[in-house]
C-alpha cells in the first residue's frame, strides 16, 4: 500500500517533470503501450 504522503511527492516531481517535457512524456507512452500490446499477445 502507498502512503499518501510518497505518492503526493512522487505527483509533485512528476507532473512538473511531464509538464515540461510533454513530447518526451508521450513518446515513452508510446514505448510503454507498444511492450504492453507485445507482453499481451505473448501471454
Amino acid at each position: 500500500m502507498v502512503s499518501p504522503l510518497t505518492g503526493s511527492i512522487q505527483h509533485s516531481l512528476i507532473i512538473p517533470l511531464i509538464e515540461k517535457n510533454e513530447k518526451v512524456a508521450k513518446s515513452v507512452l508510446a514505448v510503454f503501450r507498444k511492450v504492453i500490446e507485445r507482453r499481451i499477445c505473448l501471454t
